[in-house]
């Protein structure tokens, strides 16, 4: 296996591998972006940065970056066989070529909306190409077209779509089943009632804006249950219900009366858990991978302050619609970032994630606040 995975290496450079917050009038700077017209292979390679950054780094051209670590590699090829095989076109003209790389032959062009598989191979190396005014600097993926033409295409012009989109149309707009009260502490029951999709503006799972605390119990069993306070924004906290405490998928819900009868807001704040939108909004994604699904560059506050990562504008984009039902909050992984960048990326400020700051620091998604009503 050793020895197979060195030949791709070699030979081909791949590895397998609540409040609602109301931030302050913006003081920063936000930086402008020049929208770059889809060539006629669909994708725009960025013309702003040596060449030497990133443009022309895959499959060895300019190959002066340093190779990735046994544990880099092994944290890769995880991530790969964790992602769904569905893939989605989200821009149109892109284009699907015989071998990654710019200037390699090509085989055919896709449309948008256009489905594909992935089959589980990716280049080590990154390139830069813009996509609607957003940047992307991301791998090339190897993927069988519909039509079963097997080519590679660049990471920032698709997107992954869940495994069984089917179960959420299913269940969406459908009465919330109640598990049995003969079994109420046994978590997988709750899991039958509960289908881990959150829409904002209507529920999360089976929860519901008419959900009370006392509901909550027999959903999801007494074990699973239990009271706290939750920070919502800056220092300030609240009393909240928590339901799978300190577990993967926990939630926290605040509410707006005492006795617990009227949610206010649901929080989803850990990484690894199954929550997740119609759309694949969960927690733990990059910021580059929420502006696909945002199919539009997203807006946010600068770091370390009362709204720290808050997004604050979706530039139109598709999740747009959501506005008034949730809000995201970002955060950073300082070990996986530029140092540099990630100081000017601190106080009261607001980026957008086609920033070369943006770029450079490790973002992705802490928390998801949703509303019910």
């Amino acid at each position: 296996m050793k020895v197979y995975s060195i030949l791709f290496l070699v030979f081909f450079g791949i590895v397998a591998g609540g409040c609602r917050p109301t931030p302050k009038e913006n003081t920063g700077k936000e930086e402008t972006t020049k929208e770059r017209g889809l060539d006629e292979g669909g994708e725009t390679p960025s013309k702003n940065k040596p060449v030497t950054e990133t443009t022309k780094r895959v499959s060895g051209e300019n190959s002066g970056d340093e190779p990735l670590s046994f544990a880099e590699e092994e944290a890769n090829e995880y991530h790969e066989l964790s992602n769904s095989s569905r893939i989605k076109c989200w821009v149109g003209g892109l284009i699907l070529k015989q071998y990654p790389g710019d200037k390699m032959p090509k085989l055919a062009t896709l449309t948008e909306g256009e489905e594909l598989e992935y089959l589980y191979q990716r280049t080590a190396r990154k390139s830069e190409y813009t996509f609607k005014g957003q940047k992307f600097k991301d791998s090339w993926y190897l993927v069988r077209s519909a039509s079963g033409v097997t080519g590679w295409v660049h990471g920032g012009g698709i997107k992954f779509l869940p495994d069984s989109p089917e179960s959420v149309v299913r269940t969406e707009g459908k009465s919330n089943q109640r598990i049995q009260e003969s079994e109420p502490d046994d978590p997988s029951l709750a899991q039958q009632s509960n289908d881990w999709v959150f829409i904002p503006g209507k529920r999360v799972g089976s929860v519901n804006r008419k959900t009370t605390e006392e509901e909550l119990v027999k959903l999801f069993g007494p074990d699973y249950i239990k009271r706290g306070e939750i920070s919502t924004t800056g220092s300030q906290k609240e009393a909240c219900t928590y339901v799978f405490k300190d577990m993967p998928d926990e939630i926290a819900i605040t509410w707006k009366d005492k006795p617990r009868t009227k949610i206010k807001a649901v929080y989803i704040t850990r990484k690894g858990g199954r929550w997740h939108s119609a759309e694949g909004i969960k927690t733990g994604i990059s910021l580059q991978d929420l502006a696909k699904l945002n199919e539009n560059p997203v807006q946010f506050y600068g770091f370390d302050w009362d709204y720290s990562g808050t997004v604050g504008s979706w530039k139109k984009g598709k999740l747009e619609k959501f506005t008034k039902y949730f809000y995201i909050v970002l955060h950073y992984n300082a070990d996986k970032s530029s140092k540099e960048f990630l100081q000017q990326m601190k106080g009261n400020k607001t980026f957008t994630s086609s920033m070369e700051s943006s770029r450079n620091v490790d973002i992705f998604i802490k928390r998801i606040v949703v509303y019910l009503d």
